[in-house]
């Protein structure tokens, strides 16, 4: 009984990492898979950083850096993805703009996608990813946290701490007038947050009717929150690359200009409330 609180940090660890040695086992050809297979790296890598005080840094501190390669390789599949569902749902939506004339823009994502498959499928091929792949099965055979003397308590001291590192991001940035590094910071802050949270309701607590409704609050609070900067996320890293792209692009200028105007629109829209 004494060992359930760790025994859940050790469940958590153990799933996610169950979770991408299933899915890259089974290939990359599926988007759903990529996307699944980065979110269980994100909760990975969360729940080593949040809960570091109880996990040997020895240990979390390589597969960390490990786990952040293959989120990035999985990440360049999965951006070209994005991007066309964006343009393309802009194309359906947005006046004066129709499928034909963003073909372009779409047939170029599509060429990045394919060859980002390539590289990942090369990566998958290799030994550093044979060595990840080790690695993984390791910790989700046997998680090495110090589970001696650590209670629920302690991991809920955690816990909120991720949820001050929260507050303290949303505060600066809303005083700050915030720019889209800063809320991205946000961003990654009430990720953290939430993964922690999923965490928490893991744990042997007991907790009064009072405490479980804020608790489902405080979740709710931090996923609304991520998913939001999230949108604003995306909409920043779609400017990006159309801004980036030449007057010599394939598109016409002024489909450019009315895809630009409609991320710039979104990304207004979703900066903190």
């Amino acid at each position: 009984m004494g060992d359930r609180p760790g025994a859940a940090l050790r469940d958590y660890l153990s799933e996610q990492c169950g979770i991408v040695i299933r899915l890259t086992a089974a290939g990359l050809g599926d988007a759903e898979v990529v996307h699944d297979t980065r979110i269980a790296l994100r909760r990975l890598r969360s729940t080593l950083r949040t809960f570091a005080r109880v996990i040997d840094p020895d240990q979390a501190g390589p597969l960390e850096q490990e786990a952040r390669w293959l989120t990035g390789v999985l990440g360049e599949i999965r951006d070209p993805d994005v991007l066309a569902e964006r343009f393309a749902d802009h194309a359906d939506r947005e006046p004066g703009l129709d499928a034909g004339e963003v073909a372009p823009v779409l047939a170029e994502l599509d060429d990045r996608r394919q060859q980002a498959r390539r590289s990942a499928a090369e990566a998958l091929a290799s030994r550093r990813y044979a060595e990840l792949r080790a690695e993984l099965e390791r910790w989700r055979d046997d998680p090495p946290i110090r589970v001696e003397g650590v209670s629920a308590g302690d991991l809920v001291d955690l816990v909120r701490r991720a949820g001050r590192t929260q507050k303290k991001r949303v505060r600066s940035a809303a005083k700050d007038d915030a720019d889209d590094e800063a809320l991205h910071r946000v961003r990654k802050a009430a990720k953290r947050h939430r993964y922690a949270l999923e965490l928490e309701d893991r744990l042997p607590i007991h907790r009064s009717s009072k405490k479980r409704k804020k608790h489902r609050r405080r979740a709710r609070r931090s996923r609304k929150l991520h998913q939001r900067l999230g949108r604003h996320q995306d909409a920043v890293v779609a400017t990006q690359f159309l801004e980036a792209r030449s007057d010599n692009s394939t598109e016409p200028a002024a489909v450019r200009r009315r895809l630009l105007d409609r991320e710039r629109a979104i990304a207004d829209e979703t900066r903190l409330p």
